[in-house]
């Protein structure tokens, strides 16, 4: 297992022009010209074959904090997506304490980070109501109904305690507002009420479900909102809260963390395979982890 730092010096820009520019959109915060930057935010890792997360760098080498909608388009310029949630609950909880000091230092510096899945819920105590779009109470952010019941039946989503783990197809914008299109659904039931509450971990998600656990180790806690939401996953570092932590609360705007999920060692623009003594890449490898479910 190697976690090695970025380094944006190792031909990340092609010349000093280019440096320059990179940083000078970097220091204010321009994503687009970010994005157009693409060889100077990946970290290059390292072994091929394996399941990595790849925090994306800035041109100073630090990690890069955007938010929810920005980090989607930096993941898609690097051609992957956001980390799964069942990827960072590995790192965070089922390799931590195998990794070295050194390590854990690095993915402090990258965590809080955001997770590619959402969680949509009713509001505390509360039923979706069957027929109608689940629209967020605080940002207005719309989940069909429609798009829901092609992938869980109508009558599987009545009832109390009821949650929705959603791997999203997109995220668009029309008319003012956004809506979450999804690729795979999971149903989470029994879905915890009560914000800070522990349970055992669903292992396909790695959701904590209102079960009791009957080990630390299947013992996440969530933290929800009391109204209809539809959650941008975080994970925290052992710097920023507890590992086991699943957040569901964070305000799309918020910068956190940006990393890319790969399955096997990217590919410079080169064209020549990157190993791990070629550069000082970025990146944790994940040996032997099974595949994130996609389930419908």
């Amino acid at each position: 297992m190697t976690f090695k730092p970025a380094n944006p010096r190792i031909g990340a820009f092609g010349n000093d022009e280019a440096r320059k520019k990179a940083l000078a959109a970097f220091r204010r915060g321009d994503v687009a010209a970010l994005v157009s930057a693409r060889p100077a935010l990946a970290a290059q890792p390292i072994q091929t074959g394996q399941r990595i997360i790849v925090p994306l760098l800035g041109p100073d080498g630090k990690p890069i904090k955007a938010g929810y909608l920005e980090a989607r388009k930096l993941a898609a310029a690097q051609g992957g997506q956001l980390p799964s949630h069942v990827l960072h609950d590995d790192v965070l909880v089922k390799l931590w304490d195998t990794l070295p000091e050194a390590e854990k230092a690095k993915l402090n510096e990258y965590y809080p980070a955001w997770v590619r899945e959402l969680v949509a819920h009713p509001a505390k105590d509360g039923e979706f109501v069957s027929g109608s779009d689940i629209v967020d109470s605080k940002t207005g952010w719309i989940l069909p109904w429609s798009e829901v019941i092609k992938l869980i039946p109508a009558s599987e989503l009545s009832g109390k305690k009821k949650g929705l783990f959603i791997d999203p197809r997109d995220i668009v914008t029309e008319r003012g507002k956004t809506i979450v299109l999804p690729a795979s659904i999971i149903l989470l039931h029994p879905f915890i009420q009560t914000s800070g509450e522990a349970g055992k971990v669903h292992e396909a998600t790695r959701v904590p479900l209102a079960i009791e656990p009957q080990t630390e180790e299947e013992k996440r806690w969530l933290i929800r909102g009391d109204d209809v939401r539809i959650g941008l996953l975080v994970r925290n570092g052992s710097l920023h809260g507890v590992r086991r932590g699943v957040g569901a609360v964070c305000g799309a705007s918020n910068g956190l963390g940006v990393g890319v999920e790969r399955s096997e060692s990217p590919v410079p623009s080169s064209g020549s395979p990157v190993s791990g003594s070629q550069v000082s890449g970025l990146g944790t490898a994940l040996p032997g982890l099974s595949p994130v479910p996609r389930v419908r």
